[in-house]
């Protein structure tokens, strides 16, 4: 075991490390067919979109606006960018400011499926923050309300990790979305299904925390239901509880991919992930994950919410200085190599080029100095 963080040693091979925390399964399957939740759904799928307890604006309250598909309507309607479990979001024009906007219609015109997109409306809308998506206006037409947004082009964080980009790449994406999560926690909001599919990396370089649909408000304890994503949840949010520290694990878990290749929680179908998710074993990181960022992972992603990171913030201070200390590595292994060189000229004084040499010394000293600098501890 490694004495700094307490994982297995550079040989240990990556996986999860076994935990007799098994919880009962029976029980389990019954609390998920309570809520309506079947084995054979996808556990990257979110779920828990239940009614809101917040109140919100009645359909009727809404402006009114000209939706149409084609035509000379306030919103003209192009195409489908994209489908979730309770809505369908369309590219669409904006007559009024000739631009393009994304337009967000709940599947079903059922009262219950336009409060839960107004819930989410409303909770976004109160969060402006260069990483949110940011909410126009919603308004209604005959068939119902419509969330009106800035249109957004990119692609997933999914996506990116899909292509193996490099490390350094997903820091940059996950400090950006730490801010947005940071930010949702000072205004009060827990977004509860943080995770790769749920960013977008923008055409430029921008990065947003999409599908706040199972957000909750940190005051708000009449829920105790299943929400989020099986295989990326906090164990706590099995039995219903979230908070802040829950939203930590989540960004653990989505960096977890991102490192690994891997979902953080595993199973053969639905029962067998939220049984995962509920015991959350320890996960041994293999030698090629730097031992520091492997340190990082597995607090954040502690089964006990008090070994974590308590705030966002701590977790996002944790990354920068991982990246700062990469810079001091980097440096150390460029010394190293020049002293290498140095060390074999000194085996053969008699042919060494000396001007050769000195070169070298200097080049090792400055490069070793510099990572004292950069990471003096």
């Amino acid at each position: 075991m490694s004495p700094r963080t307490g994982l297995p040693s550079a040989g240990a091979v990556g996986g999860a490390v076994a935990s007799s925390r098994d919880p009962d399964l029976e029980a389990l399957r019954q609390t998920l067919l309570a809520e309506g939740i079947r084995d054979t759904d996808d556990p990257r799928a979110s779920f828990g979109r239940g009614l809101p307890a917040a109140p919100t604006p009645r359909t009727s309250q809404l402006p009114p606006a000209i939706l149409t598909l084609g035509g000379d309507g306030d919103y003209t309607l192009d195409h489908v960018l994209g489908e979730g479990g309770m809505a369908t979001v369309w590219l669409a024009q904006q007559r009024a400011l000739a631009r393009e906007v994304a337009v967000k219609r709940a599947h079903s015109p059922t009262d219950g499926a336009a409060r839960q997109l107004l819930h989410e409306a409303i909770i976004t809308g109160q969060l402006e923050h260069p990483n949110i998506v940011p909410v126009h206006a919603v308004v209604r037409d005959a068939e119902g309300p419509a969330v009106i947004m800035k249109r957004i082009g990119g692609r997933s964080w999914d996506e990116l990790i899909d292509t193996r980009a490099p490390l350094e790449r997903h820091l940059e994406v996950v400090l950006q979305v730490c801010q947005a999560c940071a930010f949702a926690h000072s205004r009060g909001v827990l977004h509860r299904d943080i995770k790769p599919d749920n960013v977008m990396i923008g055409d430029f370089g921008e990065v947003y925390l999409l599908d706040w649909g199972v957000a909750r408000r940190l005051d708000d304890d009449s829920t105790n239901k299943l929400a989020g994503t099986p295989a990326y949840m906090a164990p706590e949010m099995v039995r219903g509880r979230s908070d802040v520290r829950s939203d930590v694990f989540l960004l653990g878990a989505s960096l977890h991919q991102a490192v690994t290749g891997e979902l953080r929680h595993h199973g053969a179908g639905m029962l067998e992930t939220v049984a995962a998710a509920a015991r959350c074993d320890e996960y041994a990181y293999a030698p090629e994950v730097p031992e520091e960022l492997a340190a990082i992972l597995t607090r954040a992603c502690a089964r006990e919410p008090e070994a974590r990171f308590q705030t966002v913030n701590e977790l996002r201070d944790a990354l920068l200085r991982f990246r700062e200390h990469r810079a001091a590595s980097s440096l150390v292994i460029t010394a190293r190599a020049r002293l290498q060189q140095l060390e074999a000229l000194a085996r053969d004084p008699a042919q060494a080029d000396y001007g050769r040499a000195q070169a070298l010394f200097t080049e090792t000293r400055f490069a070793f100095e510099q990572a004292r600098e950069v990471w003096p501890e």
